[in-house]
């Protein structure tokens, strides 16, 4: 998904060590705040492309349709607060560790 650079977004991404990468964990993982800090789950319903990297290699890509229901979207709607339990969360996790 193309970002809107004037919105704020969190992204859900996990780093993973054999690529030397942040990948996403889990699907959806993008989080898109309004002008009133209103959070909206955001996902691509269908995709497909190409990349290339510096070598000349291409990587071709789809992502199959996610048909989330709306009564399993638990973050459309919640305000910036949820920013503030993410960070508490991610608090607790570094402290066990």
């Amino acid at each position: 998904m193309k970002p809107d650079f004037s919105k704020r977004y969190m992204l859900i991404l996990g780093y993973n060590e054999e690529i030397d990468f942040y990948v996403s964990p889990v699907v959806p993982n993008h989080i898109e705040l309004n002008d009133e800090q209103i959070a909206t789950l955001k996902y691509n319903t269908d995709a497909f492309g190409t990349d290339e990297n510096d070598k000349g290699d291409q990587m071709f890509f789809s992502v199959e349709s996610l048909d989330l229901q709306e009564d399993e979207d638990r973050i459309t709607g919640l305000s910036k607060e949820l920013f503030k339990q993410f960070r508490a969360e991610i608090a607790k996790k570094k402290q066990v560790k």
